[in-house]
């Protein structure tokens, strides 16, 4: 079996310089609020590149220039993370609905080859559709790829439980870091997306060859445009179909995408979309997409590190996906499509580093009903997060550099087996009604329920970039801002161990 783990030097992601003409993205909005001082908003417009080849992009994005073996030492702390050795794997542990955990054997079977990367010339061009506009031809032809596959037996590494059990045994403790004895884990960090990219670059090739189709392509998710944003019909409308998949929420398998959806509320979906509700999605996702690199990405990994999480931007969107389409009963419930989901994650890779910001308009949403506690200078930390807290945070000397950035950093510890999620504001001076369609939102922390560890408490740090959100605000000069925390869902609450803001410098 062709092992992943042999593919890429995951210190070798490229980020590749982009920017262009610009067109507009959302319809204008008027803001509702009223400010202590007054605000700016202006139209949103998007920078897109027509001379950058997309292919470049994604490769960039991948990781593809690594090579399949490290030079360094792999007993260095920090060296460049090294790939799991499979014949090392050890069984997994998952939860069940009941919080309690039962062994899974997700090891890949041998013998183990490392892969070779064909040529260039030796490749077809595969199209990859989005899944709402697939044809009756195209889904019959992904119904029976996937009917052959499941129909495997079970010790072949090109069968769908063996393709399950590769993502099982890297994101639920089935392999060691080399050298060390702490975890391998591709979520929460910077491999979350070159690790997916390689994973769904198999399954397509596998589903490919089991039909006889070189050029089959997996088709993707667009629920970041409003025509996309419900679960696609290909996966829902035919339960005895082999895309079917019975572990998702049957209340949303027709309702309109929630991109601010709080588990912590009762449940009422929209199956006619309101224009509020699309732009409350747009909004989060211009927000995930605009960070730069390290914070859209997630934090480096390095050989040696916790395996603790720190999700990029583009993993919370993840996140919030997972938990919208899967069945909230069942905490390995992974939701509808993953495949089609994380194939959208290369595309989304490639909008991110194609996109410039210029600016954003927002208007009121409605807030959960938590009691704020009193605004403090400083607060005594740590506190639990089970109210709003809000704060005054006193920033680095304005203008120090220009090749740097200032990131608001949230360091906080949470219970890896639950869900939670809870929203930043930054300057929000009253008490008014406020969400994601204000220009005071700076971002949300999402989490599902993980696979155990020898504990369940993990540490986090939420990174939130501030320049552009506050040149919004009219704030860009100021000493200090205000942060606020509002809680949405979770019956354990996060701690919050300590909240700052650091000057960084920017990637070239």
């Amino acid at each position: 079996m062709a092992s992943i783990s042999s593919l890429v030097n995951l210190s070798s992601v490229q980020f590749l310089p982009i920017c262009a003409s610009s067109s507009s993205l959302f319809p204008p909005f008027q803001k509702t609020r009223q400010h202590s001082k007054p605000k700016r908003h202006h139209a949103l417009r998007v920078a897109c590149s027509g001379d950058t080849n997309r292919r470049d992009i994604l490769i960039g994005l991948g990781g593809l220039y690594g090579a399949t073996s490290l030079s360094s030492n792999l007993s260095a702390l920090g060296a460049p993370l090294s790939p799991p050795d499979p014949t090392n794997c050890v069984t997994s542990t998952v939860l069940t609905p009941e919080n309690g955990t039962f062994k899974i054997e997700c090891c890949p079977p041998p013998p183990f080859t490392d892969y070779v990367i064909p040529a260039s010339n030796n490749t077809q061009f595969r199209i990859r559709k989005a899944a709402h506009l697939v044809d009756d031809e195209y889904i019959a032809k992904y119904k029976e790829a996937i009917r052959r596959m499941k129909a495997l037996p079970d010790d072949d590494p090109r069968s769908f439980k063996q393709q399950a059990a590769v993502h099982c045994a890297y994101c639920a403790n089935g392999y060691k870091q080399k050298g060390f004895p702490k975890n391998f884990d591709v979520h929460g960090s910077w491999i979350f997306l070159p690790f997916h990219r390689w994973y769904l670059y198999f399954f397509e090739r596998i589903l490919g060859s089991l039909i006889g189709d070189p050029t089959f392509a997996l088709p993707y998710w667009t629920w970041n445009h409003p025509n996309g944003m419900r679960m696609p019909s290909i996966f829902t409308t035919d339960t005895t179909a082999p895309l079917y998949d019975p572990l998702r929420d049957p209340r949303h398998l027709s309702a309109f995408m929630d991109l601010n959806y709080n588990f912590g509320k009762e449940d009422n979906p929209h199956v006619n979309p309101t224009i509020k509700q699309i732009n409350f999605n747009l909004v989060i996702v211009y927000n995930a997409m605009m960070p730069k690199e390290e914070d859209f990405f997630g934090k480096l990994f390095r050989a040696g590190d916790d395996p603790d999480h720190h999700y990029g931007s583009l993993e919370t969107l993840h996140n919030i996906i997972h938990g919208w389409t899967g069945d909230n009963t069942n905490p390995n419930s992974n939701g509808c499509g993953k495949y089609g989901q994380h194939n959208y994650q290369e595309d989304l890779g490639a909008i991110s580093m194609m996109s410039k910001i210029v600016s954003i308009p927002r208007r009121a949403a409605p807030k959960q009903a938590f009691k704020v506690r009193k605004t403090l200078l400083t607060l005594q930390l740590p506190l639990t997060l089970d109210s709003i807290l809000r704060t005054t945070i006193n920033r680095p000397k304005v203008g120090a550099n220009p090749l740097e950035k200032e990131v608001l950093e949230i360091e906080l510890e949470y219970d890896k087996g639950q869900r939670l999620g809870f929203d930043v504001f930054i300057n929000d001076e009253d008490d008014d009604d406020i969400g994601p369609l204000d220009a005071e939102f700076g971002g949300s922390f999402v989490t599902l329920p993980d696979h155990p560890n020898q504990t369940k408490v993990s540490s986090y740090s939420l990174r939130i970039p501030l320049n552009n959100l506050l040149q919004a605000l009219d704030a860009i000069n100021d000493e200090s801002i205000t942060v606020t925390l509002c809680p949405k869902y979770g019956k354990k609450p996060a701690t919050i161990k300590g909240i700052k803001i650091e000057r960084v410098p920017l990637l070239k």
